[in-house]
């Protein structure tokens, strides 16, 4: 006969508590002993100067016109930049444990290897060990072995939340309050200059594709010039159909290049102008300040989980106990 687990709990009542008491006993030790965790933020907003760059001077217009040249005219247009790609990249975790960051434990600016004192760990102890031997590492360089390790411990301490109206927040947990706002910020600037150089590096090759444009037609308007030129000195006077026609397909190609000319040069300065814009296609809504209290450990959080935990398993080991294993 299955007993029920009211009565279970309370005939065992004594020895439920002692349980959870001893685990409530060490989640207390564990938040204590823990690193603790800081938390700060950055917000920032993609700009939509870029896409109002490009209708100052149209260049959709220019696209389809040109759109039966080999210029490569799909680098114009708007660039998107996908923020969690850049803010998760390689090369930005990189920039961030190479710069050298101020911090409380130590008396000079330290790298984050230095800081983790990844530079001191040889990675030999048995622990690592039995993970090379389960991993697929296949190198022995230390310094790419800590580097790679670094680069773990970053990842999990940022964090990018993109919101419905296309704000992003970028999270930073870090051992110091100091720490965790500078490398907060060193995101947002970082990710702000790197688009604007890229989209800086489109405007210049924007210029020199319609500058190779200019000289292409340049070239066909001279020759046009040059048709004319050389028909009305063979023929001083039209009076024959096919003089007035041939006068008409050599003037009409006059003015269709020398409209092309001077439009092809118009944009031209435009995009010399839009190349040494200071675009701003990265807004940085709030900068990253020291947080006031940590983020990590939470103790009331630990004690909850570790309380239904403990309650739980106990309870259900003595249900078990008593209804399935009696002898």
């Amino acid at each position: 006969m299955n007993t029920d687990i009211i009565p279970i709990i309370l005939k065992e009542k004594i020895r439920i508590f002692t349980v959870v008491f001893l685990s409530l006993i060490l989640a207390f030790i564990y938040s204590i002993y823990s690193t603790p965790l800081y938390k700060s933020y950055v917000t920032i907003y993609p700009s939509t100067n870029e896409r109002d760059m490009g209708s100052i001077s149209d260049f959709g217009n220019m696209i389809s016109q040109f759109q039966n040249f080999n210029f490569g005219s799909a680098s114009l247009g708007s660039t998107t930049y996908n923020i969690n790609d850049l803010v998760y990249s390689n090369v930005l975790k990189e920039n961030i444990l190479k710069q050298k960051w101020k911090t409380i434990s130590f008396n000079k600016k330290v790298n984050l290897l230095e800081y983790w004192e990844l530079e001191k760990n040889d990675f030999n102890s048995i622990l690592d060990n039995i993970k090379k031997s389960l991993s697929s590492i296949i190198t022995e360089d230390l310094h790419q072995i800590r580097l790679d390790k670094a680069k773990q411990v970053l990842n999990n301490r940022i964090e990018v939340i993109e919101q419905e109206s296309g704000l992003f927040i970028i999270n930073v947990m870090m051992e110091e309050p100091q720490l965790a706002s500078d490398i907060a910020n060193y995101i947002s600037v970082y990710i702000q200059e790197y688009i604007s150089n890229k989209s800086t590096d489109k405007a210049k090759k924007n210029k020199i594709f319609i500058n190779e444009r200019l000289n292409e037609v340049e070239i066909k308007l001279k020759k046009s010039e040059k048709n004319l030129l050389e028909f009305f000195k063979k023929n001083p006077t039209i009076d024959t159909p096919v003089l007035q026609f041939e006068n008409l397909t050599l003037t009409r190609e006059l003015e269709i290049n020398q409209e092309l000319y001077l439009t092809i040069l118009k944009e031209l300065e435009i995009a010399k102008i839009e190349e040494l814009k200071e675009l701003e296609i990265i807004q940085i809504l709030d900068t990253a300040s020291p947080p006031i209290e940590k983020t990590s450990p939470n103790l009331l959080l630990i004690l909850i989980v570790m309380f239904n935990f403990s309650f739980l398993s106990t309870v259900i080991f003595f249900y078990l106990k008593y209804n399935y294993y009696k002898s």
